[in-house]
C-alpha cells in the first residue's frame, strides 16, 4: 500500500463535502454521493464506478479487507485519504461504521438505456418508491438482481 495523504482538520474541503452529501440537496447538486462500509466499496470497485475520493480511518487499516481495498483504489488512481477516528466519525453518516467510505459519481441512464437488454429480452425492473432505510434498499436490490432485473428505478 502507497503512503495516504492525511487529513488532520475538519475544516478541509474534503470532509466539508462529504458532510453535505448526506443531505439530497446536495447529492443532486453535486452528481455524487457517499458509499460506506468495505462491502460496498468492493462492489464499486468490481462495477468499476466511477470514484472521486475515499477516507479510511487510522483503526480501520488493521482489517486486511479494508487494506486490499485501499490498494485496489490506489491502483485506479483514487486518491484515498487517511483519517483520524473522530475526524472519521464527523464525517461518516453510519453510526459505528467500518471506517472506510466512498465518494462515488453518479451514473445517469436514459429510459432507452435503462429499457434495452442486453440479449433483446423484456426488461425486468425492480422500483423502489419511499424507501427510507438504506439496509431495506439494500435488501430489495440484492434479491432483485437474484432475480434477474436487468435494471432497479428509485424514486
Amino acid at each position: 500500500m502507497k503512503n495516504l495523504e492525511r487529513i488532520e482538520s475538519n475544516a478541509n474541503a474534503k470532509i466539508k463535502l462529504v458532510a453535505k452529501l448526506h443531505a439530497h440537496k446536495y447529492r443532486k447538486e453535486e452528481s455524487l454521493f457517499v458509499a460506506e462500509g468495505v462491502r460496498l466499496v468492493e462492489m464499486a470497485l468490481a462495477a468499476r464506478w466511477p470514484m472521486r475520493f475515499a477516507f479510511v480511518s487510522d483503526n480501520a487499516l488493521k482489517n486486511p479487507r479494508v487494506v486490499k481495498a485501499v490498494e485496489l483504489l490506489q491502483d485506479r488512481e483514487c486518491p484515498v485519504y487517511q483519517l483520524d477516528g473522530d475526524l472519521y466519525s464527523k464525517a461518516s453518516d453510519t453510526v459505528n461504521g467500518q471506517g472506510l467510505l466512498l465518494v462515488m459519481g453518479q451514473r445517469l441512464f436514459t429510459w432507452r438505456e435503462v429499457l434495452s437488454c442486453p440479449r433483446g429480452d423484456a426488461p425486468l425492473l425492480a422500483v423502489l418508491d419511499g424507501i427510507q432505510d438504506p439496509g431495506n434498499a439494500g435488501t430489495i436490490i440484492r434479491t432483485a438482481d437474484a432475480l434477474g432485473c436487468t435494471g432497479v428505478v428509485c424514486l
